[in-house]
């Protein structure tokens, strides 16, 4: 399953990322986007997590939690339209 984590702090990495998600499940893959000119972290990402249970138990726990100081959001991604 695909999540969206918005909110994140603009000095957030994959690392941390993947340590906040691991207790869950196992995290696939980690996408944090970054502004195309200056390269710097837009405040959000995608995460992708191989079991789709995990994935809901990881936003249930997260989602609204501190994490490096930002109140995050995390939910299920939606595909583009």
């Amino acid at each position: 399953m695909d999540l969206y984590i918005n909110n994140l702090a603009a000095n957030t990495d994959d690392q941390q990322l993947q340590e906040l998600f691991e207790p869950f499940g196992e995290v696939s893959d980690i996408r944090i986007n970054h502004k195309s000119f200056t390269k710097m972290n837009k405040g959000n990402a995608f995460l992708r997590m191989r079991n789709n249970s995990e994935a809901r138990e990881a936003i249930a726990a997260l989602s609204g939690k501190s994490f490096l100081g930002r109140k995050i959001t995390v939910n299920e991604a939606r595909p583009r339209q």
